[in-house]
């Protein structure tokens, strides 16, 4: 089961009637560093976001797309963490057991620029049933 993307905007508990139809049969993780209570999810997958600084420092930027590359990396090369590796592995068997996962981010749905395509690849791509101990 492919993994999908959404904006938090669009599974506000304020606004119910923005929450998008067949809520009930998706598991909705939002992967960001702060959760507020508004936001409608399930899970919230702290490991799975970009660090501070690094999101910081990519908002800060022209946002380029040098900017973008270099934000990349850093993003790259943070998921390579133990407890980084350990979620996406995990989220990756879910998916692949017939689980629907929507990755939620505080940008818009049109933002290519969000850390959640990323992720998404990175799960989607995750290898199933490896049993390596981090």
């Amino acid at each position: 089961m492919p993994v999908k993307v959404g904006c938090t905007s669009d599974y506000n508990k304020n606004h119910p009637d923005r929450i998008r139809n067949k809520r009930e049969e998706e598991t909705v993780i939002l992967v960001a560093n702060k959760r507020f209570g508004w936001v409608d999810c399930d899970e919230h997958i702290t490991e799975l976001a970009p660090r501070i600084a690094t999101h910081e420092e990519w908002k800060n930027s022209r946002m380029t797309p040098h900017d973008w590359k270099k934000f990349s990396s850093k993003y790259t090369a943070e998921m390579n963490s133990t407890k980084s590796r350990k979620a996406i592995r995990n989220l990756g068997e879910r998916s692949k057991n017939g689980e629907k996962i929507r990755l939620l981010c505080y940008e818009k749905d049109d933002n290519p620029y969000c850390h959640r395509y990323m992720l998404k690849l990175f799960i989607d791509q995750s290898p199933v049933g490896n049993t390596e101990s981090d």
